[in-house]
């Protein structure tokens, strides 16, 4: 896909350019001098927020410039009410809006919403958009009619460059590096022989696959110190034909690398009498990941007059992440007497995931007549995501105290290997309408607004693995040294030699959407109001490759309707002072991904579908003020509350808890059988707060504060284990039903931003400083166990300095002073003294995880011409 996207591209390049030579011979006929508002600027973002119909944030390009943000994920943050999670790397990848988790917003690149690349979600990573690929990114907290209903924290739209009314040609180049690297090294191995296919692939079914089929490079780490992070970005656009033939091609690649230590204690196992933890496994990690991203953009317009006009889109974005794993699992249970002992696995693990996404969209709007205007698209776009050769290795040994307290360690003998291969594509095939009539009655103006949209998904998942056992050389097993020297039973082979793709994990999918709307705006001279009618209709179906006689999860389809209706209203109060008021319905519905019956394990727990999954619904009501003293001043005082029924979370199930309502194993139901992790739905849930934003500017120096308080609750049925006789302990123990009350997972109670920032003539400096507050981690279904992450801070600082003949230069910090995540069982800590766990501070609580996140230091030239 990728190398046919690049031909394509290079296609139209040639196209471009080759049409740039016959227009040298264009002359004017006359000459006119006009004045236009650069839309990629602080003060075009502030008056498309003022004039906008709905609520929106809009973070322009020259925001982002003078940041240290190196993806659109990064530049949410700034954005108040955002937050975002991050990777393993401890790069941002999700965004969080008004504490509603990202399954329950959107993206849109140009008003088109895109399929997403990821294995695991309807949400587009924005973490593999470079930041300098865009003009503005818009956030929106309230939906108008005419947008697509399933948002219920918010919609993010990436606004790609138009063709400007002047020439321009703009060149960055950045170079960096984390502070990791300067006194540590980089866990690395050779990714270039990893292989895209599986032996199943290359040679079909029915092949049984040999030792000389895997590679062993790509299991072979070595420590070095790497290369500098690059970072480059072209920008280049012109008008011809008198500007009404518009051309813009941008382009933007990174590679940046990052390393990671944490150490982590999973809830690997049921808990006892009053929901004591079941904690028995110490993970100590070490991560090194490269991510390269690329980004190119064009678009090509026509305007034919005044009432008609045409556009090409087109978007190709990737993301290699490269990541390698060295991780010790210490046996909290199996021979552990203190710290130092114990069981002891080492494993190592090499993945690389790549993902593209491309996207094609011709537009138009016409006018044929002076009340009629007629807005259309229609868009293609495909995702693809790869895990190529997923590897995991590891060995096994002991450190055991004898009788007199000396710890001896045994022999490290080999244990099994898996080898993996998962891929998905999703097609997106869209298509919009939208018509609005505009009539003046008196000193006011309606307009009536109709339209719809079809959408035709499809998704296509496979995966297959191959699972290697240790050939048996001594009496206690395969003494390990490398991989180079493993031996494996089964001839060298694996003990699966035809693969395993007969599994729910590969299946083909499919989602019909088809939506219509009316809208009626009544503007007037101080009020403008909006109320409209959404309906919304959708079918999702799939079929894996499961053999029914053998195991469940063959098919399953769902089909549903819904009605969503809005209101909204501004007033303005004075030119500079606004009032808004809104309310609309809107829902969220599972991923594809969600409603079958997958099951992989993945970082640390089996992870598994959910098809028995019902979608959200939310009522959603917004109310805000809104002043504008001076031309970059603003003020922004709001509050917003959401009613959430069915909201659908990641719930933690131990081996005897119900996976399936289906009958299995003699039971009722089907168990999880190991711990898993599974969408679930809750109960109804309430989630408000306030909002303030507050920007002064005093001469050359500025400053911003941003704070958002927010309140979620919502009420489950949660496990708890007891005496069946309470207060007898000879009685049996048994597990019983508590409710149980608590926020929604990744809802911070408060979120901060503070920037302090300078701007004189050819100079510029910002510093900043983003709280996110504490926030759920990991939902457990047993009463009291649920994992919380403790609220950390990151600064960063920017300074940039203009040398004339439109060249700048520049120097950046991000995560000026490092960052911890640190996350904590609320429960009582009785081992704070013994030293049994490590990294304890506190009594009152088990931390069971710490990642470790350093800074990173950047410097860089642009320049602008024409």
């Amino acid at each position: 896909m990728g190398i046919n996207i690049r031909y394509l591209w290079l296609a139209a390049l040639l196209l471009v350019f080759g049409g740039v030579k016959g227009q040298k011979g264009d002359s004017l006929p006359e000459v006119t001098i006009k004045g236009y508002l650069d839309p990629g600027s602080l003060r075009h973002a502030l008056r498309l927020q003022k004039a906008a119909g709905v609520i929106v944030e809009v973070v322009p390009e020259e925001t982002i410039e003078r940041s240290t943000d190196l993806s659109i994920a990064d530049v949410t943050r700034r954005v108040n009410g955002l937050s975002v999670t991050t990777d393993h790397s401890g790069q941002s990848e999700h965004t969080i809006i008004r504490g509603m988790d990202p399954r329950y917003n959107y993206t849109l690149v140009d008003g088109i919403k895109i399929p997403s690349p990821g294995d695991r979600s309807r949400y587009v990573p924005l973490s593999m958009f470079p930041a300098d690929l865009v003009q503005r990114v818009e956030v929106y907290k309230n939906l108008s009619p005419d947008m697509e209903g399933d948002a219920i924290g918010g919609v993010v739209n990436m606004v790609l460059r138009n063709a400007p009314e002047e020439p321009m040609l703009k060149l960055r180049l950045t170079s960096g590096y984390n502070q990791t690297f300067f006194d540590g090294s980089y866990l690395a191995f050779d990714r270039h022989v990893v292989r895209r296919r599986s032996p199943y692939e290359v040679h079909g079914a029915g092949y049984s696959a040999t030792a000389g089929d895997f590679s062993k490079a790509n299991l072979n780490f070595y420590n070095r110190h790497p290369a500098p992070d690059i970072l480059g970005s072209l920008v280049w656009g012109q008008r011809w034909v008198r500007s009404r033939l518009g051309v813009l091609v941008a382009a933007d690649y990174q590679d940046v690398k990052r390393g990671v230590s944490s150490w982590f204690i999973p809830p690997n196992n049921q808990p006892g009498e009053n929901n004591t933890p079941g904690l028995t496994d110490l993970y100590r990690s070490q991560y090194s990941s490269t991510l390269i991203r690329e980004g190119l953009h064009s678009k090509v317009d026509y305007v034919f007059n005044p009432r008609h006009s045409i556009a090409f889109y087109q978007l190709y974005a990737s993301q290699q992440d490269i990541e390698s794993r060295s991780r010790v699992d210490t046996s909290l249970s199996l021979g552990r007497t203190g710290p130092g002992t114990g069981r002891i696995t080492l494993s190592d693990r090499s993945r690389v995931h790549l993902q593209h996404l491309y996207s094609a969209s011709l537009r138009g709007e016409d006018r044929p007549g002076a009340a009629f205007t007629v807005r259309w698209a229609t868009a293609w776009s495909v995702a693809t995501g790869l895990y190529p050769d997923w590897s995991e290795l590891s060995a096994s040994t002991a450190r055991l105290e004898g009788p007199g307290g000396a710890v001896t360690q045994t022999p490290l003998l080999l244990d099994g290997m898996t080898r993996s291969w998962l891929r998905n594509r999703e097609r997106d095939l869209s298509s919009y309408v939208h018509g609005d009539y505009h009539r003046r009655v008196r000193d006011h103006q309606l307009i009536v607004g109709v339209g719809g949209m079809y959408r035709d998904k499809q998704r296509d998942n496979f995966y297959n693995n191959y699972i290697f056992q240790p050939a048996i050389t001594t009496n206690q097993g395969q003494p390990f040294t490398d991989i180079y020297h493993a031996v494996w039973a089964n001839g060298d082979g694996p003990q699966n030699p035809l693969g395993a793709v007969n599994n729910p994990n590969t299946y083909h999918a499919g989602e019909d959407i088809g939506a219509g709307y009316v809208s009626l705006q009544w503007k007037g001279k101080r009020a403008d109001w909006t109320v409209g009618l959404r309906y919304e209709n959708t079918r999702q179906h799939f079929v894996s490759s499961v053999d029914p006689a053998v195991s469940y999860g063959k098919e399953g389809s769902i089909r549903y309707d819904d009605w969503l209706p809005s209101v909204a209203m501004k007033w303005r109060l004075t030119d500079k002072q606004a009032l808004r008021l809104g309310w609309f319905r809107s829902l969220s519905r599972p991923a594809l991904y969600d409603v079958t019956f997958y099951s992989l394990q993945y970082e640390d727990f089996r992870e598994v579908g959910n098809p028995f999954l019902r979608r959200s619904h939310a009522d959603n009501f917004d109310l805000r003020y809104e002043w504008y003293p001076g031309e970059l001043d603003q003020l922004q005082l709001g509050i917003f509350y959401k009613r959430v029924r069915d909201p659908y979370e990641r719930t933690l199930l131990n081996g005897n808890d119900e996976l399936y309502p289906l009958p299995s194993q003699g039971l009722s139901y089907t168990p999880a059988g190991e711990l898993t992790a599974q969408m679930r739905n809750a109960g109804t849930a309430h989630d408000y707060g306030g909002e303030l934003l507050a920007t002064r500017y005093i001469g050359r120096w500025g400053v911003q504060g941003q704070y958002t308080y927010t309140y979620s609750r919502l009420t489950q049925a949660t496990k708890f284990v007891t005496r069946a006789v309470p207060g007898d302990a000879s009685s049996d123990l048994v597990t019983v039903t508590r409710m149980e009350s608590r926020p929604l997972q990744g809802q911070s109670a408060h979120l901060g931003n503070l920037s302090l920032m300078y701007r004189a003539k050819g100079w510029d400096a910002r510093v900043s400083a983003m709280y996110t507050g504490r926030r759920i981690y990991s939902v457990s279904g047993w009463y009291g166990l649920d994992y919380w992450q403790r609220g950390y801070t990151v600064m960063d600082a920017s300074f940039g300095r203009e040398l004339g003949h439109g060249w700048r230069v520049f120097v950046k910090t991000d995560n000026l002073f490092g960052t911890a995540t640190t996350v904590d069982l609320l429960r009582a800590n009785p081992d704070l003294a013994s030293g049994f766990l490590p990294g304890q501070e506190r009594a009152d609580r088990i931390t069971v995880m710490r990642q470790e996140v350093r800074a990173s230091y950047f410097a860089g030239v642009q320049w602008r011409g024409k």
